[in-house]
């Protein structure tokens, strides 16, 4: 039976050329979502299909063009084209870069489609040399000196921040209960740090999906911010102890974050 469900598995895998090419072009996809969604597009057919026609005319750009890249979303499912109507539709996907949906990543979509994404394309530079990649782009500056003085991008990362805290804010409340059921935050004499964060694995595993995010991130880290670093345990065990903190304990959660406790050195 399981030699049978190997081969099944291995029968719908494109073959490896096929998968590495999927990771070469996923700039374009990367681009294709942020044109689509710095147009408007999804909030221009969030009340109903539009032709391309209407849509050029409605965000005033050229038809011709315009209907490229809405031909290589539909391809992607970011829209959905109807033939008989000759219409665009919103996807299941698309729906999340609309303005008002609860679970909105178009303000996310914009950050890192435009900033990080210029910054990511040194990430060479910071494996070199170490240092940040978005400085060495940007003429020195930080990220956060970057946001000071440009107030568009700004917003942008504060949207993107609020999206972010609203989407977790069932990691939080899970975090909150086991706290309060472990009596940890009922105890005024306890002085202790809680953090909730991604925790890279201590050891390599092959092919393992749950560290693809937190390495990512890790990356990211890299890239944008001067220093920047996502944590293994022992990692964030050192970090306390800089601190004249210990690292008590840490507490899984159902979400892909975990509790970091710690309390003060004696």
């Amino acid at each position: 039976m399981s030699n049978t469900t190997t081969t099944t598995t291995q029968q719908h895998q494109p073959p490896p050329e096929v998968q590495l090419f999927q990771y070469i072009n996923g700039y374009q996809v990367t681009q294709i979502t942020f044109t689509l969604t710095k147009l408007n597009i999804p909030d221009h057919l969030k009340n109903g299909p539009k032709t391309c026609k209407t849509l050029s005319n409605e965000i005033n750009v050229p038809e011709n063009e315009l209907f490229r890249l809405l031909r290589a979303a539909n391809a992607l499912g970011l829209l959905s084209y109807h033939c008989d109507t000759q219409t665009f539709h919103l996807t299941e996907l698309s729906t999340l870069l609309t303005e008002n949906h609860p679970k909105s990543l178009k303000s996310a979509t914009l950050m890192f489609g435009s900033e990080h994404y210029f910054a990511f394309g040194n990430l060479f530079k910071s494996i070199e040399n170490g240092k940040s990649a978005f400085s060495q782009y940007y003429n020195g500056k930080t990220y956060f000196e970057y946001l000071e003085t440009n107030k568009e991008s700004a917003k942008v990362f504060d949207k993107t921040m609020t999206s972010f805290t609203n989407s977790f804010k069932e990691t939080f409340v899970e975090s909150l209960t086991i706290l309060k059921r472990r009596k940890v935050l009922n105890n005024q004499n306890n002085q202790k740090i809680f953090v909730i964060e991604h925790l890279i694995p201590e050891k390599i595993k092959e092919k393992d999906p749950q560290s693809i995010v937190p390495c990512l991130l890790d990356l990211n880290m890299l890239v944008m911010c001067e220093g920047g670093k996502e944590r293994t345990e022992s990692e964030f065990k050192e970090l306390f102890e800089k601190c004249e903190f210990k690292l008590k304990r840490v507490i899984p959660t159902k979400s892909r974050f975990v509790i970091i406790e710690g309390e003060l050195s004696d």
